[in-house]
């Protein structure tokens, strides 16, 4: 007579990664292809990516303001002059028409200098004998080229490399803004991702360690009605076994239930997932990244949520930048040189003539605007800055509940890491109290009761030890999560 299938030390750990058997291997699914499959197929970053090209162009879009601007406007305009004629005792029109072509170039600068030359050509073609060009040269028509430059400084509003870069400055913080928020949906995702993941595999385990504890069950049944056939048990001993075999068969249907919706959880994020793709929760090394105090210091520096804030309150900053500039008053200096040339032959004689026709123009002008109630712009700066240090202050909050925060995750670590341990231990000594069960029942000093609740026990230390590492892989990420570094851990980052 063959004894029963007996408890073997171990078998949780060999049929996690061989997986059900008779049933051909899937390809198995690494937690760190999971991770990828994700941050590629989110629809959440993908979007998060647009957002980010968006501000890159907006970037782009910022620095040209500094390009340099041509002009070319072409104006024509007749005056007429209604004299007497006293010889001929009647009204008579002289016209004068002037044709003009214009063409500039404007180049602003950093300070908030305007660099403008300037090109004129210009056609005057007039019956009026009072209104000729050329002095004493008697024409119809006058050609004057003129070759003028124009420097604009303002000094007061407007003066200033940060007024000059100011929308640069903030195309650069909605460009630090949205990184940041994409880096931390990709923690936030990945920690996801982790769960899901872990709780696949521990869904595996739970059912190979379900039906492990059936087929056990159904084996003592088995060797049960062979002793009640040749008199060696009672036959009021089967129920108890019959009783413990529809137990484990129940909880291997509902195991069967949660390692397909585990699936279907992991499959939502990452894509389809073969049957037997995940069998095994992933190797992870202890903590060794420092104590609660070190932790707490690298959440403060590394944590997505404070990075979002940082940047947000950086491009606050940016924004006082414009307010404080409109709050002063305007003074404006601008300074002009012109060279004319003027000639009644056409424009080559005119432009020939622009070095020594001694026609030269200088000027000067300050132009001063003074606002003497400017509440509207002072009220949005006096804004603005409450905003930006109400946002500090809660930015500090926020910091110190992220590092309570961590300070526990690590917490939470240790006491998954220690319970681990313990529950591997409680695993082997209820692994030996089979055994020995075991040898007392074929001893006959034992009862199919007592082997079925040593059984029970076993299986129940199995599934500790399964749900105390799954546990101390979630701690896991969501520690590297506090500190940022959790798609790093996987040798995962965003691409730029």
């Amino acid at each position: 007579m063959s004894g029963p299938r007996r408890w073997k030390p171990g078998w949780l750990a060999l049929v996690l990664c061989l997986g059900i058997p008779g049933r051909a291997a899937a390809e198995p699914l690494s937690l760190t292809d999971a991770l990828a499959r994700a941050l590629e197929r989110d629809p959440g970053l993908r979007a998060r990516a647009v957002r980010l090209k968006e501000t890159q162009a907006a970037e782009q879009a910022a620095l040209g303001r500094f390009d340099l601007v041509g002009e070319l406007s072409l104006d024509t305009s007749t005056d007429r002059f209604t004299a007497r004629d006293q010889a001929r005792n009647a009204q008579v029109a002289l016209d004068t028409t002037r044709l003009t072509v214009d063409a500039a170039l404007t180049q602003p600068l950093v300070w908030g200098t305007s660099v403008r030359l300037g090109w004129q050509q210009a056609l005057t073609d007039t019956d009026n004998p009072f209104r000729n060009c050329v002095p004493g040269v008697s024409s119809d028509q006058c050609y004057e080229s003129r070759l003028q430059l124009q420097l604009t400084q303002p000094l007061l509003r407007g003066f200033g490399r940060a007024v000059g870069e100011v929308s640069e400055a903030r195309a650069q913080g909605d460009r630090a803004v949205a990184r940041a928020e994409q880096a931390a949906a990709a923690e936030a995702l990945a920690e996801q991702v982790t769960a899901a993941f872990v709780e696949l595999a521990y869904a595996h385990a739970e059912l190979q360690i379900r039906r492990q504890a059936l087929a056990l069950a159904q084996a003592q049944l088995d060797e049960s009605k062979l002793r009640v056939e040749g008199g060696r048990l009672a036959a009021a001993e089967l129920p108890v076994v019959a009783q413990a075999v529809a137990r484990n068969a129940r909880a291997v249907y509902l195991a069967e239930q949660a390692l397909t919706d585990r699936r279907a959880e992991l499959a939502e994020v990452v894509g389809p997932v073969a049957e037997d793709a995940v069998t095994a929760l992933p190797e992870a090394r202890p903590w060794a990244d420092g104590d609660a105090d070190d932790v707490a210091t690298q959440a403060a520096q590394g944590h997505p949520e404070l990075a979002i804030l940082d940047a947000r309150i950086a491009r606050q900053r940016a924004e006082l930048i414009p307010l404080e500039d409109a709050a002063r008053a305007r003074l404006d200096l601008s300074l002009v040189a012109a060279q004319t040339g003027i000639d009644d032959e056409g424009f080559g004689p005119a432009i020939a003539a622009l070095p020594d026709n001694g026609s030269h123009f200088y000027g000067a002008s300050l132009a001063l605007q003074y606002p003497f109630a400017n509440r509207a712009a002072e009220g949005r700066l006096a804004e603005t800055r409450l905003a930006v240090e109400r946002a500090a202050l809660e930015r500090e909050g926020q910091a110190r509940a992220i590092q309570r925060g961590a300070a526990a995750a690590w917490r939470r670590v240790q006491s998954a890491e220690t319970s681990e341990a313990l529950s591997r231990q409680v695993a082997e000594l209820a692994r030996q109290t089979v055994e020995a069960e075991r040898k007392r029942f074929d001893l006959g000093r034992s009862t199919n009761l007592a082997v079925l609740q040593v059984q029970q026990d076993a299986a129940e230390a199995e599934l500790a030890v399964a749900r105390a590492a799954a546990d101390r892989l979630l701690a896991l990420a969501s520690l590297r999560r506090q500190t940022g570094r959790l798609l790093a851990r996987h040798g995962l980052r965003l691409a730029p």
